[in-house]
């Protein structure tokens, strides 16, 4: 169970479903079929948005209006 979805991306190319959770903190990784394949720890509070960039990783933004650009 994922508390809190505050965004969602879904990679393509991957066929992975992001989810954005702030209450935990968290990325969390899906597969097609639904099943968690990763959770990541975020830096920042309550976030609330994120974007992948192709070769550069992902922005993420926060309630604090810090951005972050972390590299997978």
């Amino acid at each position: 169970m994922v508390p809190t979805i505050t965004d969602l991306h879904f990679e393509s190319k991957s066929r992975r479903l992001f989810i954005l959770s702030d209450i935990e903190n968290q990325m969390i990784e899906l597969d097609a079929q639904g099943t968690i394949k990763q959770r990541y720890q975020l830096p920042g509070v309550q976030q609330e948005g994120i974007s992948f960039a192709e070769g550069h990783g992902y922005y993420m933004t926060d309630d604090q209006d810090a951005v972050y650009q972390i590299q997978y």
